[in-house]
Formats: structure tokens, C-alpha cells, sequence
């Protein structure tokens, strides 16, 4: 009986199928009717609809007759209608039915600019008051609003044409929608909407008239006083591919941020796509920092108490798999991501050669100061990294395990080599919990545990070519060992360019 079941269901899917699939190519059909330029040399109504209504718009009030004021107001009428009708149609599209969404190209205007321009410009077809629109400009710069910009769909003769016609069919500001071509040349004016349309070119189609993405840059660069980056992009047919170069100053990872750390890390990095990244590079000893240095009012660098040396170092992270959470077939479906990572570096000090050594009181050694120091010798850190879902975008928890040598050294009789005194292995679990913030206001800030201390960083996005950079850490429940001292502090300013 169960097999007899079964198999009526398979015949009834296998009949109904092909009806179901021309169901769904009709309503996209019928989408796309709606928006889809008329056959030429038809007269299009529309059109003259709008004709119309701008030579009334042309006349003074004492120039209109009474049907001219009758026509105004049946064209009101029926545009108020007609706004309701649109409104509903977007909203069915966008909200109600996913299958329609990636037939809509849309982007988000994160130029700050723009923003402002198209809000200033609204404010009177939307109906806001100064109080209103100044709330809505603060929620945009806070990327609680965004601005998405939905294009009309191209149909296939569109996409066989070197440059298809393009048009905008929506804007969303929140709970403000406004839809249709001709409404949002008149509600924008012809110059701010021909702008808005023309910013779409910086963006490209992925396949038919699906999403849009960010046109990637040559390569791109960051760079603060602690290190930086230049990456190379290329595109490939499957991902953006990036290589490039990154220095660091320090060991960030073990909470000793700028000089403190003593090192330059200089490595390649290549990165596939965006799952996944490996680094591979040498650590060269950091000369400077055996004074102390004033920055702005009661911040100070203080002098160094470790000391650089020369070695290897590696990093890589990989994504592994996804939990799914939450699978709708009507919503996102909800995963978190799962990879693993590590950073590695050997390194050691033979002679003393032209290398500024410092004590453990940070003071500079020369001939008549021959005591001991003290150098990272090695260390290693493996974790499992956990980024949020959708709900919780940006938010990432790394969970590990790690250690780290120092030696405590000393300049043999010789005057030149390097005479090793003890080692000292620490270990310690790592966790670190980062935050990353996109929209108009861009932000990272992350707090990161490791040898009974605590590194809290943040970057803040002032422009988009210049951010400021804060790092503190500080030892948490325990006493100084001899080469660090209680709390570290660096601030600088971060440079982003793209070309």
C-alpha cells in the first residue's frame, strides 16, 4: 500500500512539474511586461500622460482654465492610485515573493554625499519636516538606514546589446519607498537621477540581470604605525583573487603590540577567495624604540625591553564547514561559519652585530652596560574561529591554545656573541572576540586574551581614505614579568587608498 502511494505522488509530481515551472516563467513574464519599454512606433500613454502634466506645469496660476484645473486634479487622483498600485507590487516583489529577488539588480549608495543629496532632495516629495529628515540623515550616517537603488530587470535582447538601456525602477529609504521611472525622475530631477543611474556603472552584473557587486580595484593599501598592506586583486572566472605584501611591527597576537615586540614581520600573503588565506615571511629585528617617546598629552610610548631578532614566521585560516541554524525556504538561511587558524615564528640571536640591545629596564646597552636581556625565541598559536550569523553579521569568536619562549641572554666575554642564560615557556588558552561595522559609519573594534593579559583594539573610519587606530593592553591578575611592563598603548592614524 505505502509503495502504491509513493508511486501516485512520483506521477503527480512528474505531471504537475512542467506546470508548475511554466507558472513561475509567466510571473517573471509578466514582471518584466510591466516595466519593459512598448514596441516603437507605438504611442506610449504614459509618456503622454507625463507630456501633459509638464505643459500644465509650465502655465502661472492665472493662466490655467477651469479644465486645465480638472485635468490637475484627475492626474492626482490618478496618481495617487497609481503610487498605491506600484507600492504594491514592489513591495509583493521584494518582501512577499524571494523567487523575484534576483531578477532585480539593487545596491545600497554608501557615497555619504550622495546620501545627503538624495534626502535633501526627497525631503519635500516624502513629506519630512526638518526634525524628520535630520533623525533620517543621522540614521543613515549610522548605518541603521540604508539607501538601496533597485534597477529595472534586463530581459535577454537587453543583456545582446552592447550598451542596454538601463532605468531605475525603486527607491527604499526604510519605511520610504518610492517606486516607478517617471516618479523618481521628477521626485530626484532629471540631473540627480541621471547621477544616481550613472553611479550603477561602477558596479557589474554577476549572471543575466541578478545582483550587483562592487567592481574590485587594481590593489589596494593600508598602512598605520604599526605596519600595513598592499594586495594585488585579480579576477577570476569563480573568485577575487588577492596576493600581496603585510608588514608588521610587533606580536600582536601575543598582546605586544608597535615596538614592544621588537620585530618586523615581513611576509607574502595569498588569499584564493575569501574562505581562506596563507602567509609565509621573515621577522628582521626592530633597532628603534630603546628611548621613550611623548605622544599627544599624558600618552607615552615607553622605551622597548625586548629585543629583535631574525627568523621565519607563518599564518594561515581556512574555513571548514557551515551549521545550519535556521533554513526557511521564505527567509535567509541562517548558518554559522566554522574554520581553524594559526600563527607561527622561530627565531634566535648569535651575535650581538650592529643590533641595538636593550636591558631589561629598557636601557640602551653599550660597553659599560653589559647586562642581560631578553628575545622572543619561538611561538605558536592554533584556534577555531566561529563567525555569527546573518542576525549577528560582523561578529566573530576565535577560541585556541598557545605558547611562546622568551630567552634571557647575555653578551659573552668576546664582545660580539651571544651567550643564552635560561628559557622561559609560558602557555595559555587565546580567545579573541571581534566586532567589524559596515555602512556609513565603518568600525572594528576587538578585545583579545592571552598570558593573563588583555589587548583591546579599535579602528574608526573618519574618511574613506583615513581611519584612527587605538591598541591597549594590559596584564590582568598578575605582576610584570622582567620584559614587559604593566600596560602598553599605541595610537595612530590608518591610510586606505585603491587604485
Amino acid at each position: 500500500m505505502k509503495k502504491l502511494i509513493f508511486t501516485g505522488f512520483v506521477i503527480l509530481y512528474i505531471l504537475f512539474s512542467p506546470y508548475l515551472f511554466a507558472q513561475n516563467k509567466d510571473s517573471l513574464s509578466l514582471l518584466r511586461s510591466q516595466i519593459e519599454p512598448k514596441e516603437k512606433g507605438m504611442v506610449d500613454p504614459v509618456n503622454t500622460f507625463w507630456d501633459e502634466l509638464n505643459s500644465l506645469r509650465d502655465k502661472t496660476p492665472d493662466q490655467l482654465s477651469a479644465d486645465d484645473v480638472r485635468n490637475i486634479e484627475s492626474k492626482i487622483v490618478y496618481l495617487e492610485a497609481e503610487n498605491k498600485r506600484l507600492d504594491i507590487i514592489m513591495t509583493s516583489i521584494t518582501e512577499l515573493n524571494p523567487f523575484f529577488k534576483e531578477y532585480l539588480p539593487q545596491y545600497i549608495v554608501e557615497d555619504e554625499e550622495m546620501q545627503i543629496r538624495l534626502v535633501n532632495q526627497l525631503r519635500m516629495y516624502i513629506g519630512l519636516n526638518e526634525s524628520a529628515m535630520n533623525r533620517l540623515k543621522s540614521d543613515i550616517r549610522s548605518g541603521r538606514i540604508q539607501i538601496r537603488v533597485i534597477q529595472k530587470p534586463l530581459t535577454e535582447a537587453d543583456m545582446e546589446e552592447d550598451e542596454p538601456e538601463r532605468a531605475l525602477i525603486g527607491i527604499y529609504l526604510d519605511q520610504y519607498k518610492i517606486v516607478g521611472s517617471q516618479t523618481l525622475v521628477n521626485a530626484l530631477g532629471e540631473d540627480l537621477y541621471n547621477k544616481l543611474l550613472a553611479d550603477a556603472d561602477r558596479f557589474k552584473i554577476k549572471s543575466g540581470s541578478g545582483p550587483l557587486y562592487k567592481e574590485p580595484k587594481f590593489a589596494t593599501t593600508d598602512f598605520s604605525l604599526g605596519g600595513g598592506n598592499l594586495a594585488i586583486n585579480i579576477q577570476s572566472d569563480t573568485a577575487l583573487i588577492k596576493i600581496g605584501a603585510n608588514v608588521n611591527i610587533g606580536y600582536d597576537i601575543l598582546n605586544m603590540p608597535f615596538w614592544y615586540g621588537a620585530v618586523w614581520n615581513v611576509s607574502g600573503f595569498f588569499k584564493p577567495d575569501d574562505d581562506q588565506y596563507y602567509m609565509v615571511g621573515t621577522l628582521i629585528p626592530f633597532r628603534p624604540g630603546d628611548s621613550e617617546v611623548d605622544l599627544v598629552g599624558p600618552l607615552q610610548l615607553k622605551s622597548r625591553k625586548l629585543n629583535g631578532t631574525y627568523g621565519i614566521t607563518a599564518e594561515f585560516g581556512k574555513r571548514l564547514f557551515d551549521v545550519i541554524l535556521k533554513e526557511d525556504e521564505w527567509e535567509e538561511t541562517s548558518r554559522l561559519h566554522v574554520s581553524i587558524g594559526g600563527n607561527f615564528s622561530y627565531s634566535d640571536l648569535k651575535s650581538r652585530g650592529d643590533e641595538v640591545l636593550v636591558d631589561m629596564y629598557g636601557v640602551k646597552l653599550d660597553g659599560l652596560n653589559n647586562s642581560s636581556f631578553y628575545y622572543i625565541g619561538s611561538h605558536y598559536i592554533g584556534f577555531v574561529g566561529l563567525e555569527a550569523p546573518t542576525l549577528l553579521k560582523g561578529l566573530r569568536l576565535d577560541l585556541g591554545y598557545g605558547a611562546f619562549a622568551v630567552h634571557n641572554s647575555v653578551i659573552d666575554k668576546d664582545g660580539e656573541s651571544i651567550k643564552k642564560l635560561r628559557k622561559t615557556t609560558i602557555s595559555d588558552i587565546y580567545s579573541k572576540l571581534t566586532y567589524t561595522h559596515e555602512g556609513v559609519t565603518e568600525y572594528t573594534v576587538s578585545a583579545q586574551y592571552f598570558n593573563e593579559s588583555l589587548m583591546l583594539s579599535g579602528v574608526l573610519k573618519l574618511f574613506p581614505w583615513l581611519g584612527l587606530e587605538v591598541k591597549y593592553s594590559r596584564l590582568v591578575g598578575r605582576d610584570p614579568d622582567p620584559w614587559e611592563y604593566r600596560d602598553y598603548v599605541t595610537v595612530s592614524p590608518r591610510f586606505s587608498f585603491s587604485f
